[in-house]
Protein backbone atom coordinates (compact mmCIF):
# COMPACT_ATOMS: atom_id res chain seq x y z
CA UNK A 1 0.00 0.00 0.00
CA UNK A 2 2.76 2.58 0.98
CA UNK A 3 4.52 1.51 -2.60
CA UNK A 4 1.25 1.99 -4.41
CA UNK A 5 0.65 5.52 -2.55
CA UNK A 6 4.38 6.48 -3.35
CA UNK A 7 3.85 5.56 -6.81
CA UNK A 8 0.67 7.56 -6.99
CA UNK A 9 1.92 10.71 -5.97
CA UNK A 10 5.01 10.47 -7.97
CA UNK A 11 2.49 10.47 -10.98
CA UNK A 12 0.63 13.22 -9.56
CA UNK A 13 3.77 15.62 -9.29
CA UNK A 14 4.72 14.83 -12.45
CA UNK A 15 1.44 16.03 -13.87
CA UNK A 16 1.82 18.45 -11.70
CA UNK A 17 5.09 19.90 -13.50
CA UNK A 18 3.50 19.15 -16.89
CA UNK A 19 0.67 21.15 -16.13
CA UNK A 20 2.67 24.04 -14.90
CA UNK A 21 4.91 23.71 -18.08
CA UNK A 22 1.68 24.23 -20.19
CA UNK A 23 0.68 27.19 -18.38
CA UNK A 24 3.53 29.21 -18.31
CA UNK A 25 4.37 28.18 -22.18
CA UNK A 26 0.70 28.33 -23.52
CA UNK A 27 0.74 31.65 -23.48
CA UNK A 28 4.11 32.35 -25.37
CA UNK A 29 2.99 29.81 -28.00
CA UNK A 30 -0.39 31.18 -28.98
CA UNK A 31 1.54 34.83 -29.31
CA UNK A 32 4.17 33.42 -31.32
CA UNK A 33 2.28 30.92 -33.56
CA UNK A 34 -0.92 30.98 -34.85
CA UNK A 35 -3.02 27.74 -34.48
CA UNK A 36 -3.18 27.16 -38.29
CA UNK A 37 0.28 27.52 -38.91
CA UNK A 38 1.66 25.21 -36.24
CA UNK A 39 2.85 21.93 -37.54
CA UNK A 40 1.44 18.30 -36.57
CA UNK A 41 2.59 17.58 -33.40
CA UNK A 42 4.32 14.29 -34.58
CA UNK A 43 7.83 12.73 -32.77
CA UNK A 44 9.12 13.54 -35.92
CA UNK A 45 8.39 16.74 -36.03
CA UNK A 46 9.40 17.38 -32.08
CA UNK A 47 12.56 16.56 -32.97
CA UNK A 48 13.11 18.47 -35.87
CA UNK A 49 11.73 21.04 -33.59
CA UNK A 50 14.09 20.43 -30.67
CA UNK A 51 17.30 20.18 -33.52
CA UNK A 52 16.28 24.03 -34.85
CA UNK A 53 16.47 24.98 -30.82
CA UNK A 54 13.14 25.21 -30.49
CA UNK A 55 11.19 23.67 -27.01
CA UNK A 56 8.50 25.00 -27.42
CA UNK A 57 6.71 22.11 -29.08
CA UNK A 58 7.68 19.27 -26.47
CA UNK A 59 7.19 18.38 -22.65
CA UNK A 60 9.96 15.57 -21.32
CA UNK A 61 9.26 13.21 -18.82
CA UNK A 62 11.42 11.07 -16.68
CA UNK A 63 10.08 7.67 -17.91
CA UNK A 64 11.92 5.63 -15.05
CA UNK A 65 9.47 6.91 -12.88
CA UNK A 66 6.86 5.69 -14.36
CA UNK A 67 5.69 2.12 -14.40
CA UNK A 68 2.38 1.98 -15.93
CA UNK A 69 0.91 2.85 -19.68
CA UNK A 70 -1.99 4.76 -17.85
CA UNK A 71 0.11 6.94 -16.18
CA UNK A 72 1.18 8.14 -19.59
CA UNK A 73 -2.33 8.11 -20.95
CA UNK A 74 -2.82 10.86 -17.99
CA UNK A 75 0.08 13.04 -19.14
CA UNK A 76 -1.08 12.53 -22.95
CA UNK A 77 -4.42 14.59 -21.76
CA UNK A 78 -3.28 16.84 -19.60
CA UNK A 79 -0.61 17.96 -22.14
CA UNK A 80 -1.53 20.75 -24.92
CA UNK A 81 -2.37 18.99 -28.36
CA UNK A 82 0.01 21.09 -29.93
CA UNK A 83 2.83 19.41 -27.67
CA UNK A 84 4.52 16.62 -28.17
CA UNK A 85 5.23 14.35 -25.17
CA UNK A 86 8.76 13.16 -24.80
CA UNK A 87 9.11 9.89 -22.41
CA UNK A 88 12.93 9.39 -21.68
CA UNK A 89 13.74 5.35 -20.48
CA UNK A 90 10.97 3.72 -18.64
CA UNK A 91 10.33 -0.11 -18.56
CA UNK A 92 6.38 -0.76 -19.71
CA UNK A 93 7.19 -4.44 -20.73
CA UNK A 94 4.03 -6.20 -21.41
CA UNK A 95 2.21 -2.95 -20.43
CA UNK A 96 -1.41 -2.41 -22.72
CA UNK A 97 -1.06 0.47 -24.90
CA UNK A 98 -5.08 0.33 -26.12
CA UNK A 99 -6.38 3.68 -26.21
CA UNK A 100 -5.63 7.37 -27.45
CA UNK A 101 -1.75 7.94 -26.88
CA UNK A 102 -1.27 10.27 -30.09
CA UNK A 103 2.31 12.36 -30.53
CA UNK A 104 4.07 10.99 -28.08
CA UNK A 105 8.15 10.10 -28.32
CA UNK A 106 9.38 6.92 -26.61
CA UNK A 107 13.00 7.90 -26.34
CA UNK A 108 15.32 4.51 -25.13
CA UNK A 109 12.20 3.22 -23.82
CA UNK A 110 11.82 -0.90 -23.19
CA UNK A 111 8.60 -1.54 -24.73
CA UNK A 112 9.09 -5.46 -25.35
CA UNK A 113 5.55 -7.34 -25.72
CA UNK A 114 3.23 -4.31 -25.39
CA UNK A 115 -0.24 -4.34 -26.45
CA UNK A 116 -1.29 -1.53 -28.90
CA UNK A 117 -4.14 -3.28 -30.62
CA UNK A 118 -6.40 -0.80 -32.79
CA UNK A 119 -5.08 1.89 -30.35
CA UNK A 120 -4.99 5.43 -31.95
CA UNK A 121 -1.32 7.13 -31.76
CA UNK A 122 -1.08 8.76 -34.71
CA UNK A 123 2.06 11.06 -34.34
CA UNK A 124 4.18 8.36 -32.20
CA UNK A 125 7.37 7.83 -32.23
CA UNK A 126 10.14 4.89 -30.82
CA UNK A 127 13.75 6.48 -30.49
CA UNK A 128 15.94 3.86 -29.57
CA UNK A 129 13.06 1.69 -28.33
CA UNK A 130 13.02 -1.50 -28.00
CA UNK A 131 9.05 -2.85 -29.99
CA UNK A 132 10.06 -6.52 -30.28
CA UNK A 133 6.90 -9.18 -29.60
CA UNK A 134 4.78 -5.87 -29.33
CA UNK A 135 0.94 -6.05 -30.64
CA UNK A 136 0.73 -3.09 -33.38
CA UNK A 137 -2.19 -5.07 -35.28
CA UNK A 138 -4.95 -2.90 -36.25
CA UNK A 139 -3.48 0.34 -34.63
CA UNK A 140 -3.84 4.04 -36.14
CA UNK A 141 -0.08 5.28 -36.37
CA UNK A 142 0.24 7.45 -39.13
CA UNK A 143 2.71 9.68 -38.83
CA UNK A 144 4.51 6.89 -36.77
CA UNK A 145 8.38 7.00 -36.56
CA UNK A 146 11.02 4.07 -36.23
CA UNK A 147 14.27 5.11 -35.49
CA UNK A 148 16.64 2.99 -34.20
CA UNK A 149 14.13 0.92 -32.92
CA UNK A 150 14.14 -2.74 -32.41
CA UNK A 151 10.87 -4.70 -34.24
CA UNK A 152 12.11 -8.30 -33.87
CA UNK A 153 8.86 -9.99 -34.38
CA UNK A 154 7.08 -7.18 -33.91
CA UNK A 155 2.89 -8.21 -34.72
CA UNK A 156 1.53 -4.70 -37.16
CA UNK A 157 -0.64 -6.76 -39.32
CA UNK A 158 -3.29 -4.63 -40.89
CA UNK A 159 -1.84 -1.53 -38.57
CA UNK A 160 -2.42 2.37 -40.75
CA UNK A 161 1.12 4.32 -41.25
CA UNK A 162 0.21 6.50 -43.64
CA UNK A 163 3.35 8.88 -44.26
CA UNK A 164 5.41 6.91 -41.44
CA UNK A 165 9.13 6.84 -41.59
CA UNK A 166 11.52 4.06 -41.01
CA UNK A 167 14.99 5.78 -41.00
CA UNK A 168 18.86 5.38 -39.30
CA UNK A 169 20.47 2.96 -36.49
CA UNK A 170 23.03 0.61 -36.77
CA UNK A 171 21.29 -1.43 -34.22
CA UNK A 172 17.91 -1.75 -35.43
CA UNK A 173 16.27 -4.83 -36.68
CA UNK A 174 12.90 -5.60 -38.49
CA UNK A 175 13.52 -9.36 -38.21
CA UNK A 176 10.10 -11.07 -38.44
CA UNK A 177 8.59 -7.64 -38.68
CA UNK A 178 4.75 -8.62 -39.92
CA UNK A 179 3.55 -6.30 -42.03
CA UNK A 180 0.93 -8.37 -44.09
CA UNK A 181 -2.41 -5.68 -44.93
CA UNK A 182 -0.66 -2.79 -43.37
CA UNK A 183 -1.70 1.05 -44.85
CA UNK A 184 1.72 2.38 -45.58
CA UNK A 185 0.61 5.43 -48.47
CA UNK A 186 3.12 7.46 -48.32
CA UNK A 187 5.42 5.81 -45.99
CA UNK A 188 9.43 6.40 -45.98
CA UNK A 189 12.41 3.91 -45.75
CA UNK A 190 15.54 5.72 -45.41
CA UNK A 191 19.28 4.33 -44.97
CA UNK A 192 19.93 6.63 -41.81
CA UNK A 193 19.58 10.67 -41.37
CA UNK A 194 22.04 11.19 -43.84
CA UNK A 195 23.87 10.38 -46.20
CA UNK A 196 26.86 8.97 -45.11
CA UNK A 197 24.48 6.88 -42.20
CA UNK A 198 23.68 3.26 -43.03
CA UNK A 199 21.38 1.26 -42.33
CA UNK A 200 21.83 -2.93 -41.93
CA UNK A 201 19.18 -3.36 -40.48
CA UNK A 202 18.13 -7.50 -39.95
CA UNK A 203 15.49 -7.94 -42.42
CA UNK A 204 15.08 -11.99 -42.18
CA UNK A 205 11.27 -12.81 -42.49
CA UNK A 206 10.05 -9.10 -43.12
CA UNK A 207 6.59 -9.67 -44.35
CA UNK A 208 4.87 -7.07 -46.40
CA UNK A 209 2.20 -9.36 -48.11
CA UNK A 210 -0.42 -7.20 -49.38
CA UNK A 211 0.52 -4.33 -47.62
CA UNK A 212 -0.18 -0.28 -49.70
CA UNK A 213 2.91 1.06 -50.66
CA UNK A 214 1.25 3.75 -52.56
CA UNK A 215 3.61 6.74 -53.04
CA UNK A 216 6.15 5.29 -50.60
CA UNK A 217 9.55 5.55 -50.43
CA UNK A 218 11.78 2.93 -50.58
CA UNK A 219 14.50 3.34 -53.02
CA UNK A 220 17.37 3.34 -50.20
CA UNK A 221 16.24 0.37 -48.75
CA UNK A 222 16.65 -3.06 -49.88
CA UNK A 223 13.86 -5.92 -49.14
CA UNK A 224 15.49 -8.70 -50.83
CA UNK A 225 14.29 -11.65 -48.92
CA UNK A 226 11.38 -9.88 -47.37
CA UNK A 227 7.91 -11.29 -48.60
CA UNK A 228 6.47 -8.96 -50.94
CA UNK A 229 3.26 -10.86 -52.75
CA UNK A 230 0.34 -8.71 -52.99
CA UNK A 231 1.83 -5.46 -52.19
CA UNK A 232 0.37 -2.76 -53.77
CA UNK A 233 2.63 -0.23 -56.03
CA UNK A 234 2.03 2.94 -57.73
CA UNK A 235 3.64 6.22 -57.52
CA UNK A 236 6.11 4.22 -55.36
CA UNK A 237 9.99 5.44 -55.23
CA UNK A 238 12.24 2.41 -55.77
CA UNK A 239 15.77 1.89 -56.85
CA UNK A 240 17.81 -0.53 -59.32
CA UNK A 241 17.86 -3.07 -57.32
CA UNK A 242 14.11 -3.17 -56.62
CA UNK A 243 13.28 -4.22 -59.96
CA UNK A 244 14.31 -7.91 -59.39
CA UNK A 245 12.49 -7.92 -56.15
CA UNK A 246 9.21 -6.62 -56.68
CA UNK A 247 8.01 -10.14 -58.09
CA UNK A 248 4.17 -11.18 -57.58
CA UNK A 249 3.06 -7.40 -56.66
CA UNK A 250 0.38 -5.20 -58.11
CA UNK A 251 1.31 -2.41 -60.22
CA UNK A 252 -1.36 -0.50 -59.68
CA UNK A 253 0.04 2.76 -61.21
CA UNK A 254 3.17 4.57 -62.38
CA UNK A 255 6.37 3.25 -60.84
CA UNK A 256 9.46 6.02 -59.72
CA UNK A 257 13.17 4.96 -60.18
CA UNK A 258 15.23 6.92 -58.34
CA UNK A 259 19.40 7.34 -57.87
CA UNK A 260 20.74 10.09 -56.26
CA UNK A 261 20.40 12.11 -58.32
CA UNK A 262 18.37 10.96 -60.86
CA UNK A 263 14.35 10.38 -60.75
CA UNK A 264 12.45 8.10 -63.74
CA UNK A 265 9.08 7.77 -63.76
CA UNK A 266 7.67 4.39 -65.56
CA UNK A 267 4.11 3.74 -67.18
CA UNK A 268 3.01 0.41 -65.56
CA UNK A 269 3.68 -1.04 -69.18
CA UNK A 270 7.18 0.13 -69.11
CA UNK A 271 7.73 -1.12 -65.90
CA UNK A 272 6.15 -4.40 -66.89
CA UNK A 273 8.58 -4.74 -70.13
CA UNK A 274 11.64 -3.91 -68.31
CA UNK A 275 11.11 -6.82 -65.58
CA UNK A 276 10.17 -8.95 -68.62
CA UNK A 277 13.34 -8.37 -70.06
CA UNK A 278 15.48 -8.72 -67.55
CA UNK A 279 14.21 -11.61 -65.78
CA UNK A 280 12.66 -14.95 -66.47
CA UNK A 281 9.22 -15.86 -64.81
CA UNK A 282 11.09 -19.33 -64.58
CA UNK A 283 12.95 -19.91 -61.14
CA UNK A 284 15.56 -21.65 -63.44
CA UNK A 285 16.13 -22.86 -66.63
CA UNK A 286 13.77 -25.28 -68.80
CA UNK A 287 16.41 -28.14 -68.40
CA UNK A 288 16.04 -27.84 -64.62
CA UNK A 289 13.03 -29.96 -65.16
CA UNK A 290 14.94 -33.23 -65.28
CA UNK A 291 18.31 -32.89 -63.53
CA UNK A 292 19.83 -36.15 -64.98
CA UNK A 293 23.12 -35.20 -65.14
CA UNK A 294 26.06 -34.29 -62.29
CA UNK A 295 26.11 -30.69 -63.70
CA UNK A 296 22.35 -29.85 -64.19
CA UNK A 297 22.24 -30.90 -60.29
CA UNK A 298 24.92 -28.37 -59.67
CA UNK A 299 23.40 -25.64 -62.03
CA UNK A 300 19.67 -26.40 -60.44
CA UNK A 301 20.95 -26.52 -56.98
CA UNK A 302 18.26 -23.75 -54.96
CA UNK A 303 21.41 -22.84 -53.10
CA UNK A 304 23.06 -21.78 -56.36
CA UNK A 305 20.31 -19.98 -57.64
CA UNK A 306 23.35 -17.13 -58.77
CA UNK A 307 23.92 -20.14 -61.12
CA UNK A 308 20.64 -21.04 -62.93
CA UNK A 309 20.64 -17.30 -63.50
CA UNK A 310 23.80 -17.06 -65.10
CA UNK A 311 22.85 -19.75 -67.49
CA UNK A 312 19.82 -17.85 -68.24
CA UNK A 313 21.18 -14.82 -69.07
CA UNK A 314 24.58 -16.44 -70.97
CA UNK A 315 21.63 -18.47 -73.07
CA UNK A 316 19.95 -14.95 -73.69
CA UNK A 317 23.13 -13.53 -75.09
CA UNK A 318 23.57 -16.28 -77.19
CA UNK A 319 20.52 -16.15 -78.70
CA UNK A 320 20.89 -12.59 -79.79
CA UNK A 321 23.95 -13.28 -80.87
CA UNK A 322 22.72 -16.20 -82.99
CA UNK A 323 19.14 -16.19 -83.47
CA UNK A 324 17.71 -19.41 -84.67
CA UNK A 325 20.88 -21.04 -84.74
CA UNK A 326 20.42 -24.88 -85.10
CA UNK A 327 24.18 -25.78 -84.94
CA UNK A 328 26.54 -24.71 -81.63
CA UNK A 329 29.21 -22.69 -82.80
CA UNK A 330 32.97 -23.77 -81.80
CA UNK A 331 33.19 -21.15 -79.16
CA UNK A 332 30.16 -22.32 -77.44
CA UNK A 333 30.98 -25.95 -77.74
CA UNK A 334 34.25 -25.20 -75.97
CA UNK A 335 32.87 -23.47 -73.30
CA UNK A 336 30.38 -25.85 -72.75
CA UNK A 337 33.06 -28.68 -72.52
CA UNK A 338 34.99 -26.56 -70.18
CA UNK A 339 31.55 -26.25 -67.83
CA UNK A 340 31.58 -29.87 -68.08
CA UNK A 341 34.86 -30.68 -67.10
CA UNK A 342 33.93 -28.31 -63.72
CA UNK A 343 32.25 -31.47 -62.64
CA UNK A 344 35.04 -33.29 -61.46
CA UNK A 345 35.84 -31.23 -58.47
CA UNK A 346 33.83 -31.70 -55.03
CA UNK A 347 30.57 -29.59 -54.73
CA UNK A 348 32.04 -26.56 -54.12
CA UNK A 349 35.04 -26.57 -55.87
CA UNK A 350 32.88 -27.14 -58.97
CA UNK A 351 29.91 -24.66 -58.22
CA UNK A 352 33.14 -22.08 -58.13
CA UNK A 353 34.50 -23.44 -61.59
CA UNK A 354 31.06 -23.20 -62.93
CA UNK A 355 30.56 -19.87 -62.14
CA UNK A 356 33.76 -18.60 -63.63
CA UNK A 357 32.97 -20.10 -66.54
CA UNK A 358 29.90 -18.55 -66.87
CA UNK A 359 31.00 -15.27 -66.07
CA UNK A 360 33.72 -15.50 -68.93
CA UNK A 361 31.52 -16.50 -71.30
CA UNK A 362 29.05 -13.69 -70.60
CA UNK A 363 32.17 -10.92 -70.92
CA UNK A 364 33.14 -12.34 -74.40
CA UNK A 365 29.25 -12.68 -75.78
CA UNK A 366 29.05 -8.85 -74.24
CA UNK A 367 31.64 -7.90 -76.26
CA UNK A 368 31.01 -9.58 -79.13
CA UNK A 369 27.56 -8.25 -78.97
CA UNK A 370 28.31 -4.67 -78.87
CA UNK A 371 31.02 -5.11 -81.60
CA UNK A 372 28.59 -6.65 -83.61
CA UNK A 373 26.35 -2.84 -83.16
CA UNK A 374 28.25 -0.20 -83.81
CA UNK A 375 26.62 3.12 -83.59
CA UNK A 376 25.56 4.03 -86.89
CA UNK A 377 24.35 7.90 -87.75
CA UNK A 378 22.04 9.63 -85.37
CA UNK A 379 22.20 6.77 -82.95
CA UNK A 380 23.49 8.02 -79.18
CA UNK A 381 24.72 5.06 -76.67
CA UNK A 382 25.50 4.91 -72.64
CA UNK A 383 28.11 2.51 -71.46
CA UNK A 384 27.84 1.71 -68.05
CA UNK A 385 30.15 -0.09 -65.33
CA UNK A 386 27.46 -1.82 -63.45
CA UNK A 387 27.11 -5.12 -61.62
CA UNK A 388 23.07 -5.03 -61.89
CA UNK A 389 22.17 -8.47 -63.05
CA UNK A 390 20.06 -7.69 -65.72
CA UNK A 391 22.10 -5.01 -67.20
CA UNK A 392 23.98 -8.21 -68.20
CA UNK A 393 21.61 -8.49 -70.84
CA UNK A 394 20.60 -4.88 -71.23
CA UNK A 395 22.28 -4.63 -74.57
CA UNK A 396 19.52 -6.59 -76.48
CA UNK A 397 16.41 -5.18 -74.45
CA UNK A 398 15.10 -1.61 -75.50
CA UNK A 399 12.82 -1.81 -72.03
CA UNK A 400 16.04 -0.58 -70.51
CA UNK A 401 16.50 2.70 -72.57
CA UNK A 402 14.01 4.77 -70.03
CA UNK A 403 15.77 4.37 -67.05
CA UNK A 404 19.10 5.45 -68.71
CA UNK A 405 19.67 7.91 -66.32
CA UNK A 406 19.29 6.24 -63.55
CA UNK A 407 21.83 3.83 -64.57
CA UNK A 408 24.42 6.45 -65.78
CA UNK A 409 24.02 8.12 -62.17
CA UNK A 410 24.52 4.58 -60.01
CA UNK A 411 27.66 3.65 -62.51
CA UNK A 412 30.59 4.36 -60.90
CA UNK A 413 31.79 5.56 -64.57
CA UNK A 414 29.80 6.10 -67.29
CA UNK A 415 30.48 7.19 -71.01
CA UNK A 416 27.85 8.78 -73.40
CA UNK A 417 28.28 8.85 -77.31
CA UNK A 418 26.47 10.07 -79.82
CA UNK A 419 26.88 10.20 -83.89
CA UNK A 420 25.54 13.02 -85.81
CA UNK A 421 23.75 12.62 -89.06
CA UNK A 422 27.22 13.46 -91.13
CA UNK A 423 29.40 10.47 -88.87
CA UNK A 424 30.74 13.21 -86.78
CA UNK A 425 31.39 11.63 -82.62
CA UNK A 426 31.06 13.82 -79.47
CA UNK A 427 31.49 12.29 -75.82
CA UNK A 428 31.48 12.61 -72.80
CA UNK A 429 33.20 10.47 -70.21
CA UNK A 430 32.19 10.50 -66.10
CA UNK A 431 34.11 8.38 -63.15
CA UNK A 432 34.36 8.49 -59.77
CA UNK A 433 38.02 8.80 -58.13
CA UNK A 434 38.90 7.06 -54.31
CA UNK A 435 37.54 9.69 -52.49
CA UNK A 436 34.21 10.07 -53.94
CA UNK A 437 34.43 13.09 -56.15
CA UNK A 438 32.86 12.87 -59.63
CA UNK A 439 35.19 13.35 -62.22
CA UNK A 440 33.75 14.93 -66.00
CA UNK A 441 35.98 15.06 -69.30
CA UNK A 442 33.47 16.23 -72.33
CA UNK A 443 33.07 17.09 -76.30
CA UNK A 444 35.94 13.52 -76.34
CA UNK A 445 36.90 13.10 -80.09
CA UNK A 446 38.17 9.72 -81.17
CA UNK A 447 42.24 10.11 -81.51
CA UNK A 448 43.59 10.46 -85.14
CA UNK A 449 45.13 7.67 -85.72
CA UNK A 450 41.53 5.89 -85.43
CA UNK A 451 38.40 6.26 -86.91
CA UNK A 452 34.93 6.26 -86.12
CA UNK A 453 34.04 3.28 -84.23
CA UNK A 454 33.24 0.02 -86.21
CA UNK A 455 33.81 -2.46 -83.63
CA UNK A 456 32.58 -1.37 -80.35
CA UNK A 457 34.90 0.74 -78.03
CA UNK A 458 37.68 -1.47 -77.88
CA UNK A 459 41.07 -0.25 -77.67
CA UNK A 460 40.27 3.34 -78.38
CA UNK A 461 41.46 6.36 -76.84
CA UNK A 462 39.48 9.33 -76.39
CA UNK A 463 40.75 13.16 -75.98
CA UNK A 464 40.60 16.42 -74.58
CA UNK A 465 43.42 18.37 -73.72
CA UNK A 466 45.09 16.74 -71.17
CA UNK A 467 42.50 14.43 -70.16
CA UNK A 468 42.05 11.06 -71.97
CA UNK A 469 39.72 7.52 -71.69
CA UNK A 470 41.10 4.60 -73.00
CA UNK A 471 39.21 1.06 -73.98
CA UNK A 472 41.18 -1.77 -73.40
CA UNK A 473 40.57 -5.31 -75.38
CA UNK A 474 38.04 -6.48 -72.85
CA UNK A 475 35.88 -3.44 -72.62
CA UNK A 476 37.75 -2.47 -69.47
CA UNK A 477 37.74 1.58 -69.24
CA UNK A 478 40.26 3.72 -67.67
CA UNK A 479 39.54 7.40 -67.41
CA UNK A 480 43.08 9.73 -66.21
CA UNK A 481 41.92 13.48 -65.69
CA UNK A 482 44.02 16.67 -65.26
CA UNK A 483 41.35 17.93 -63.20
CA UNK A 484 39.41 18.16 -61.45
CA UNK A 485 40.89 14.73 -60.09
CA UNK A 486 44.08 13.79 -60.94
CA UNK A 487 43.96 10.06 -60.84
CA UNK A 488 43.45 7.16 -62.80
CA UNK A 489 40.34 5.38 -62.81
CA UNK A 490 39.71 1.93 -63.98
CA UNK A 491 36.22 0.20 -64.92
CA UNK A 492 34.81 -2.95 -64.70
CA UNK A 493 33.40 -4.10 -67.80
CA UNK A 494 31.40 -1.50 -69.93
CA UNK A 495 27.72 -2.30 -71.04
CA UNK A 496 26.33 -0.18 -73.93
CA UNK A 497 22.46 0.52 -74.13
CA UNK A 498 21.08 3.24 -76.33
CA UNK A 499 19.39 6.28 -75.75
CA UNK A 500 16.79 8.56 -77.31
CA UNK A 501 18.65 11.64 -78.38
CA UNK A 502 16.68 13.74 -75.87
CA UNK A 503 18.64 11.87 -72.98
CA UNK A 504 21.27 12.36 -74.01
CA UNK A 505 21.42 15.57 -74.61
CA UNK A 506 20.06 16.17 -70.58
CA UNK A 507 22.94 13.75 -69.50
CA UNK A 508 25.43 15.52 -71.05
CA UNK A 509 24.34 18.84 -69.51
CA UNK A 510 23.57 17.69 -66.32
CA UNK A 511 27.12 15.91 -66.39
CA UNK A 512 29.02 18.85 -67.81
CA UNK A 513 27.31 21.50 -65.16
CA UNK A 514 28.82 19.34 -62.24
CA UNK A 515 32.61 20.31 -63.65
Amino acid sequence: MIATSVLFLAAQGLAAQVLAAKGAQRVAVSAAISPAAIAPASCLEALRAIDAGDASRHVAVDGSKMKKSSQISKLRKSTAPAQTLLIDGGNFTGQSFKGNFPNICFRGSNLTSTRWTKASAAGVGFVSANLSDARLDRATLNHVLFRNTLLVGTNARASQMSDGQLDGGWDASVERLDLTNASMRGFKFICGETATDGCPFNRRGLKLENADLSGARIHSFGLLGATLKGVVVNKTEIGLDHIGQLTNVIIAGPVIVRSERQTVQLTVGQFDALRSAAYSAAAAPANCVKQETRLRELICNPARSDLAQMERENLRLYATMVPGAVLTSPAQAAFLENVSACTSLTDDAASECIKVEFEARREVLVEQLIARKPLMRREAALYVSQSAPFLRVAVSHTAVRPIAPILADSSRAYLLVKVDEQGNQDALAVGTDAAGNRCVANHFRSAARTTAPKRGMTARIWATGADYLTFAGRMNATLRYAQPCPAEFESGPLVRIAVNPADFDKLFAEASATQ
